[in-house]
Parts: structure tokens; sequence; C-alpha cells
């Protein structure tokens, strides 16, 4: 028992395990320790006002629950026994053999006056777990109950944090996002977020979940052109026991493990068109099934989509469907690129060298009004996540306490650093075009833009998309799309 207890104090105070893992993982310990066969750990659900399932180390249709039971341990906040529920009166009535249990042991998870769920854990065996076992396991269900509440603090921090870090800018573009973020945060309706890389779009999704009646709730971000085809459809509806080569045990999706909070979707454009009717059909009537399930799965999720695409284009093109177009842009908001927004570009430098100087305990108190005055002239095709990789290479390479222009690196620029506004303009004459050169298209100054970044870094994508700020996976599209190949030198 002791080791039972200390295995899952370290698991309660692991840093780096999601809640789903440390559930099962906890439910492992339980099985193990006590000799039981199934165990599985059941959240209360305010929309659903019943207890649902968190994890279990079973599947899920070997498992009869006996309601009779969870309710009573729930409502009461006190640990149930049942040495043969066959033949007890008081819960005989919810057996349905064959697959119900004999013993059963249920504890809540919560203390005296308040409970979040129960623990519950069976046997085919009569007389299998003692007061002892029921003992340990009210420890095990108080242990899990900070995990929960832990877990809970944690989404409420990485919220407040992000908002604080990130969130920064007043101009009138930036703040009418902002505003309309906010008056849609209330209503459960898909959201669909355009922008261009680098301009935010999760940050605005963690916003919005933040100031909605699901900030309690988990925010859970899939990026649908990180994973590949063949994993995508696990990965965000689950698996079954058995589904495919390789699975060996149950496994719960982006969607599920998302109840009761919001869901998002990045990059929504790279979702494969086999997918996209199954998605289409969750967020109708919120259902959805399990590779290799066949059983329907409700889950109460907020989806919140992003692309750096034109969506309407790529329904024309056959590569979109046009009616998961339409049921995802019940509200669409777009995020304004940097250089649509200069004015904030000040506040984002402040913002970001007292971040990056915090972090790297380098002595950088600010940055000159010459060298701000010259960034905000900077056409920023990678926007804010460009901004902020150049403010923190100058912080880790330069010796001054105040920045100065010597010490921004910008793509493009004259010499590779910041130049003046006359010599960008200048530059638009040169034989091979500026990024930041008048009468180019968007396209045209973001694929010289990525091409230049492949060249300087001998074509080693990692390394490149470190440059800019993006997903190497973003890169690898962006270079496929506009048919960027490497010169191949005599």
């Amino acid at each position: 028992e002791l080791r039972l207890l200390g295995q899952i104090a370290d698991l309660v105070t692991s840093p780096d395990v999601s809640l789903p893992t440390v559930s099962e993982k906890i439910l492992a310990s339980i099985v193990e320790v006590i000799g039981a066969r199934r165990a599985v750990v059941m959240q209360w659900d305010p929309a659903a006002h019943a207890l649902v399932p968190l994890a279990a180390l079973c599947d899920e249709d070997q498992l009869a629950i006996n309601r009779s039971i969870t309710d009573q341990v729930f409502h009461e906040r006190r640990g149930i026994l049942a040495s043969d529920v066959t033949i007890d009166l008081r819960y005989a009535q919810d057996a349905k053999a064959p697959t119900v249990s004999a013993s059963v042991i249920c504890v809540p998870v919560g203390t005296d006056s308040h409970c979040e769920g129960v623990i519950y854990v069976d046997s085919d065996e009569r007389d299998r777990f003692s007061l002892r076992d029921v003992s340990v396991l009210v420890a095990v269900g108080r242990l899990f109950y900070v995990t929960l509440r832990m877990a809970r603090l944690y989404d409420h921090v990485e919220s407040a944090l992000a908002r604080r870090i990130e969130m920064v800018g007043k101009s009138a573009a930036f703040r009418a996002v902002l505003e309309q973020a906010g008056r849609v945060a209330a209503y459960d309706a898909p959201i669909l977020i355009t922008g261009e890389t680098g301009t935010g779009k999760e940050l605005l999704a963690r916003e919005i979940h933040a100031r909605s009646h699901r900030s309690d709730g988990p925010f859970v971000a899939l990026n649908c052109s990180a994973i590949p085809e063949t994993l995508f459809e696990s990965e965000l509806f689950g698996h079954e026991k058995g589904a495919f080569t390789g699975a060996a045990q149950l496994a719960r999706g982006k969607i599920e493990v998302a109840s009761r909070g919001t869901l998002f979707l990045d990059e929504i454009g790279e979702m494969s068109l086999a997918t996209q009717p199954k998605i289409l059909h969750f967020l109708q009537d919120h259902v959805f099934y399990r590779v290799g399930g066949t059983r329907p799965i409700q889950s109460d999720v907020r989806v919140i989509a992003a692309t750096n695409k034109d969506l309407g284009v790529m329904v024309e093109q056959g590569r979109f469907r046009a009616d998961l177009l339409f049921r995802l842009n019940v509200v669409q908001l777009r995020l304004p690129p940097l250089r649509e927004r200069p004015d904030d570009i000040p506040a984002l430098v402040d913002h970001f060298v007292g971040r990056f100087s915090a972090e790297t305990k380098r002595l950088v108190s600010g940055v000159t009004d010459e060298a701000v005055r010259r960034l905000m002239h900077y056409g920023w095709p990678g926007n804010i996540r460009e901004l902020a990789n150049c403010v923190e290479r100058a912080i880790l390479l330069s010796d001054r306490a105040i920045l100065d222009v010597a010490d921004f690196l910008l793509v493009g620029q004259t010499g590779g650093h910041l130049a003046q506004p006359s010599e960008i303009a200048s530059e638009a004459d040169a034989t091979k075009p500026h990024p930041s050169s008048p009468g180019q298209s968007l396209t045209e100054v973001e694929r010289e833009h990525i091409l230049a970044a492949l060249e300087r870094n001998s074509w080693n994508q990692l390394r490149a998309a470190h440059e800019l700020g993006i997903h190497r996976n973003t890169l690898r599209n962006k270079i496929r799309e506009y048919g960027l190949k490497r010169e191949k030198h005599p």
C-alpha cells in the first residue's frame, strides 16, 4: 500500500505528464497492488449532469459499471465495499450478468466537503477486497483530487500567461479583433480564425477559450499538418484496442480529451478529404467513433479552427469540402499581419526584450529609437513569430545593455542588418527583388523570403524553419506549394 501511495504521489507531482496519461498510470498501479481486474476513474460532467469516464484500464465494453454504487459514492462522498454485488440487495438490481463484476470498491475523488468524481475498481472474484483496500483507495482518491485541481490550475495559468505574454497591441485593427473575440467567446458556435503564419492564431483561440464558460475545461490543440495522414484519425478520434497493428490498448483522441473544453484545429486546410466528412459529422451531432469502434461517443467540445490558406479557393479547387467550410465559418476572425499594424511593433519589441532577457538572464533593458524605427519599416513576412525570433537572436548575440541597429539581423535586408527606409525602397531596382519591394504580391514576397532562408541555411529545412519562425511541416508545404527547388551547382 505504501508503494502504491508513493507511486501515485510521484505521478501527481510530475510536471510533464498529461492528465489522461496520469489517470491511466494511477489506475495501472491500483490494479497491480490490490489485485483488481478492471479500474476506471469518472469525473462529474455538469453539462451531461452525470459521471463520465475520464480514464479506464480496460476496454469500455468489458467494464459494466454499477451506476447505483457510483452515484451513491459521489453524492454521499464516502467509499463503498461490495463483496458480491450479485446478491447485495442494495446493488443487485443494477447487476446485469454475465458481464458484471462480483467484488467492487468505489471511492470519492475529493475531500469530505467536495467531490469531483469517483474511482471504481472491481473483480470477478467474490470477497476479493478488504476494508484496508478501501482505506488505501480513499487516500488515492484524495491524491487524485489534487491531480485534477492542479491540471485545472495549470490550464488557467497557461491561458493567463499566453494572454499576458503574447496578446500585445493597441492598434485599431488588432483591438477590433479582440473585441470581436470577446463578443463570440460566450457562445459555442464554431469559429474560424484566418491570418498569415506567425500572426498568433493559437493565442487568439486561447484568449477565446479563457473568456468562455469552458475556461475550467481543457484547451487541446492539434496541428493538422504536423501528423502523418495515416495517424491523423487515430490522433483526433482515438482508437480501440486491436484497431490496427500496434494498437495494444484503447487510446482516447483529442476530441475526447477536450470534453467540456475547446478543441483547436490549427492549419485546418491541411486536413485530408477523407477526414473532413468525419469532423463535419462531429460538428453537426457532437458524436464520433474511435478508429475500429462501432459505438457512438458523445463529446461536449467547442471547436475553433485556424488556417493561413484561402479555404474558398480550396473549395473551388476541390481540396476542401464546401459544407465543412460553411459549418466552420459561422464566425470568422481575421488576424491582421504585422505590416498592417506597425504601431504595435514598439510595444511588442519591449515585451520580447523583457521576456527573453529574463529567460536568458542577459542584462538587456531596451532598444534604441533608431532600431525601433527601422523595425517598424520592415515588412515582417513571418509576422510576430519572426519579430520574436529577431529580438531573441539579438539578445543572445549582443553585449549591449541597449540593443542598437547593428544587433538586429533581418532576412533580406542590406548586409543582413536593419536597412534605412530609403535603402529598402532603393533595393526594389536590384536584379534580385527584395522581400519588401513595392509592386510585388504577398505571394511573391513570401516565396522569395522562404527561398532566401533556405539558401542561407544550405537547404537545411529544420534550420530554415527555425529562422523563419514556422513549423518544419509548414515549410515543407510552402516548398511544395511554390515549387521551390535547390539549384545544382557544377
